[in-house]
């Protein structure tokens, strides 16, 4: 049996533990503007609820799937696709 990954969100930054202890980093950004400039480094805008297009439950249920996603091997944190490596520890 496979255990259960354990998701801490810390700051701007989620980060998704998997229980082999290598870790994502899921970038999220709160100023849709930033965002839209760094489309290839940043995984999720939370700038929505700034500009009032989405609410608080909207993001967060949205930051929540993608970071399941990320823990169960479907989508690559950015960071892991640009080799950002200063990230693992």
């Amino acid at each position: 049996m496979t255990p259960t990954p354990r998701v801490q969100a810390v700051s701007d930054y989620a980060i998704v533990v998997n229980p082999n202890d290598n870790v994502a980093v899921v970038k999220r950004e709160t100023d849709a503007a930033v965002f839209e400039r760094m489309p290839n480094d940043l995984d999720l805008s939370a700038g929505g609820v700034i500009d009032g297009r989405e609410t608080i439950d909207e993001v967060g249920r949205q930051v929540f799937e993608h970071m399941i996603k990320v823990a169960d091997g479907e989508l690559l944190a950015k960071a892991e696709i640009n080799k950002h490596r200063e990230f693992q520890f």
